[in-house]
């Protein structure tokens, strides 16, 4: 496969989980990649993850976006990846009021690379529907999220179980006490993880490693070889690549802050 194939499977897979809501817009093409969420409160749940433009276009497109999105009221992302078009794309953005939000990496393993035995002390759990408040417990531990998130977790995580057959969720738990959780979604491009995070007292045990290792062995029984990953450079892409992951490209997350 080439390297041109790869970034846009993996850009697509991006594109596809982060569709928030039922209210969420899609604007798709070969060269345009945006999701439009009214009333999101992420900004990635209004972004633009894909840009080819001429460079006689970039102006008035980046304008548009920006006019588009502040009627709404709403914060959003721009990615800027290999494909992205043209390459001044990243002054442009800055000089029209973006800051980088952060850079990242996006990655693929293969899903028998990543199974591993799990420790005595650990256990991985899926949780469906009706086990939803352990998953909303254990998130707002490990990522330390305020009363507001917590309510908008509990709408997206009930949704998804419910509605959304695509998305696994599972939660680690270590001598009994649920302690992380993460995500495994099912895009067009295969098995997709997402949103994996363990308290802070009970990280260094191995904990991301048993959850890493449990949705592989959850992928391959869907019928998915490979795992596809999008990962912050400053956090958890050196561990995915010490985990078994190959960095396909990097990438940069700039932000529009209504």
């Amino acid at each position: 496969m080439k390297l041109d194939e790869r970034i846009y499977i993996l850009e697509n897979a991006l594109f596809e989980v982060n569709e928030a809501t039922e209210k969420t817009k899609t604007v798709v093409s070969p060269n345009w990649l945006q999701l439009i969420t009214p009333g999101g409160v992420h900004s990635a749940n209004n972004a633009i993850f894909r840009s080819v433009l001429t460079e006689s276009k970039i102006d008035q497109q980046i304008d548009e976006v920006k006019a588009l999105y502040s009627a709404m009221g709403v914060s959003f992302r721009w990615l800027v990846t290999p494909l992205t078009e043209p390459k001044n794309t990243e002054q442009k953005l800055l000089e029209k009021g973006f800051t980088l939000n952060y850079e990242a990496e996006a990655m693929i393993a293969s899903a028998d690379q990543l199974i591993k035995p799990t420790p005595d002390s650990v256990d991985v759990r899926q949780i469906r529907r009706k086990e939803a408040e352990i998953y909303i417990e254990a998130f707002a531990t490990a990522w330390e999220i305020n009363e507001g998130q917590k309510t908008e977790l509990k709408k997206f995580i009930e949704l998804a179980l419910e509605k959304k057959p695509e998305v696994h969720a599972f939660v680690v738990f270590y001598n009994g006490q649920p302690v992380g959780t993460s995500l495994l979604i099912e895009c067009s491009a295969g098995a997709y993880m997402a949103a994996a995070g363990v308290a802070k007292e009970y990280r260094g045990r191995g904990l991301y490693r048993a959850m890493l290792s449990a949705r592989a062995e959850a992928a391959k029984k869907l019928g998915h070889n490979y795992l596809l990953i999008h990962a912050k450079k400053a956090t958890s892409a050196p561990v995915c690549r010490k985990l078994g992951f190959d960095s396909v490209y990097d990438y940069r997350v700039y932000e529009f802050k209504h």
